[in-house]
C-alpha cells in the first residue's frame, strides 16, 4: 500500500505541477483541469486496488479524456504526462485479455502528437525529435502507466492473499477440530463400550465367580488406563491404530460379550496410512457390534488381492447405517481420502461392513 500511495502521489503531483506551470508559474484554468485528471485517476486506481472497475467509469474515463485533449491543445508538450494517466486508466478499465497492452495505443498517440508538434510548431530538427520520440516517450509511458496499474494490481493481490491466508487458517482449525472429534469418537466409543461390558460382567460374576469378577475389574482398569493414553495421543495427533493391534482386542471383546468370534486378518505389512485405516475400520465395526446389535456371532476377514486390500466385518444383528452416526460417516471420509470405498449392507438378521482400499493410497 505504501508503494501504491507513493507512486500515485509522486506521478499525479508531477502532472499537476507541470500543468499549473505550463506557461507561467501561477495557478490557471488548466491547473484546474489537471486536478480533474488526477481526481479521475485516483477514483480509477482505488477501485482497481479492490479488484474491480470504478463506479461510473465510462463517465469518469470520458471526462479524463476530454480534460487531456483540452490540455494537449492548449499547453502542448507540458501536458504530455497526462497521456500517461490516460494509459494507466485504460489498463485498469478497458476490457482485454492482456490489459497492459492498452499502453501501446497511448504511446502511439503520445508519439503522434509530439511528431505533429515537431513538424508544425516546434523548432528542433526532425532528427533530434526521432531520438526523443522513440526512446523517451515509450519509456515514460511504460514506467508511469505501468507503475500506476501494477501497483493497484499488487494491492488487490495482497488483499486477496491476506484473505486466503485467513481462510486457510480457519480451514486448518476446522480440520483439526474434525480430526479430534472423529478420533475421540472412534477411540472412546469402543473403550467405553468395553468398560460398560466389563463392569456389567464383573457385577454378574461377583457372587458366582469372585476370581473371574476380579480379573474383569482388573481388565476394566487396564482399559481405562489405555483409554487415557489414547486420549492424550489424540490431542497430540500421535495415535497410531494398526490392524494387527486391533485384531487381538476385537477378538477379546467379542468373546467377553458372549459373541462367537471368527477372525482371520493376517495380510502382512501395509503402508502406514492403509494399516491405520484398517485398524480404525475394525475398531468402529466391533464397537457397532457391541453397542448397536444383539449379535451371537461375528466374522472378520481381511484379504489382500494384488494392489488392493479388503476388510469385511459380518454379524447376525442389525446395526447403524452410514450417515446415521458420526463413526461410520467418519470412516467413509477416511476411506475416500485414500481412494477407498466403504460399503454397508444390513437387513433384519445380518449386518455387513466392508472396506476396499488400494495398497498404495491415492
Amino acid at each position: 500500500m505504501a508503494v501504491f500511495t507513493a507512486l500515485h502521489v509522486s506521478l499525479l503531483g508531477f502532472v499537476v505541477v507541470q500543468c499549473v506551470t505550463g506557461f507561467e508559474p501561477s495557478w490557471s484554468w488548466w491547473g484546474t483541469l489537471s486536478l480533474v485528471v488526477a481526481a479521475c485517476q485516483v477514483h480509477h486506481s482505488r477501485a482497481a486496488a479492490r479488484g474491480r472497475r470504478a463506479r461510473g467509469w465510462p463517465l469518469t474515463f470520458g471526462l479524463l479524456l476530454a480534460a487531456v485533449v483540452v490540455l494537449e491543445i492548449t499547453i502542448g508538450d507540458q501536458a504530455d504526462t497526462t497521456l500517461v494517466v490516460v494509459a494507466a486508466s485504460a489498463v485498469m478499465l478497458l476490457p482485454g485479455r492482456y490489459p497492459i497492452l492498452w499502453v501501446i495505443p497511448s504511446i502511439v498517440l503520445g508519439i503522434g502528437t509530439d511528431w505533429l508538434r515537431a513538424l508544425f510548431w516546434g523548432d528542433p530538427t526532425l532528427q533530434d525529435w526521432w531520438w526523443w520520440l522513440l526512446l523517451y516517450t515509450p519509456t515514460i509511458f511504460a514506467l508511469g502507466a505501468g507503475g500506476l496499474a501494477v501497483s493497484a494490481h499488487l494491492v488487490d493481490q495482497m488483499s486477496r492473499l491476506q484473505r486466503t491466508r485467513i481462510e486457510l487458517a480457519e480451514t486448518a482449525v476446522q480440520r483439526e477440530r474434525l480430526r479430534v472429534a472423529r478420533d475421540l469418537h472412534d477411540l472412546l466409543g469402543q473403550s467405553l463400550s468395553a468398560v460398560v461390558l466389563k463392569g456389567e460382567l464383573a457385577v454378574r460374576l461377583h457372587a458366582s465367580d469372585p476370581d473371574r469378577a476380579r480379573r474383569e475389574v482388573e481388565d476394566l482398569a487396564a482399559i481405562a488406563g489405555t483409554t487415557l493414553a489414547d486420549l492424550r495421543a489424540v490431542t497430540r495427533d500421535r495415535r497410531d491404530t494398526g490392524l494387527r493391534d486391533e485384531v487381538a482386542g476385537a477378538a477379546r471383546l467379542l468373546t467377553a460379550a458372549g459373541v462367537r468370534a471368527d477372525v482371520d486378518a493376517e495380510i502382512g505389512t501395509l503402508p502406514v496410512e492403509v494399516d491405520r485405516l484398517l485398524g480404525w475400520t475394525l475398531r468402529e465395526g466391533i464397537t457397532n457390534v457391541l453397542r448397536h446389535s444383539d449379535a451371537t456371532w461375528c466374522t472378520v476377514r481381511a484379504v489382500r488381492d494384488g494392489g488392493s486390500v479388503s476388510l469385511e466385518i459380518v454379524n447376525d444383528g442389525p446395526a447403524t447405517a452410514v450417515g446415521t452416526g458420526s463413526g461410520l460417516a467418519g470412516l467413509d471420509g477416511r476411506a475416500r481420502e485414500l481412494g477407498g470405498r466403504l460399503v454397508v449392507e444390513h437387513d433384519a438378521d445380518r449386518f455387513s461392513l466392508r472396506l476396499d482400499v488400494p495398497v498404495e493410497p491415492a
